[in-house]
């Protein structure tokens, strides 16, 4: 049980979701909740250097 605590604390602090499958057939539908999830997530990196603290910035970026 505390090693579930952990895990569940883990993916609350990281921005995920813990999914704990109770038998064999709910690990099918986790897997599949988990994937559609991860299709619609974007993940945007880039350097500004004016980026200081207390720099007062706005960024847009179009997807396509």
């Amino acid at each position: 049980m505390a090693e579930r605590e952990r895990l569940e604390v883990l993916a609350w602090r990281t921005g995920g979701t813990a999914r704990v499958a109770r038998d064999a057939n709910e690990i099918v539908d986790h897997a599949s909740d988990l994937l559609d999830e991860l299709h619609g997530e974007l993940i945007v990196t880039f350097r500004d250097e004016r980026a200081v603290p207390g720099a007062a910035l706005r960024y847009r970026a179009r997807v396509q």
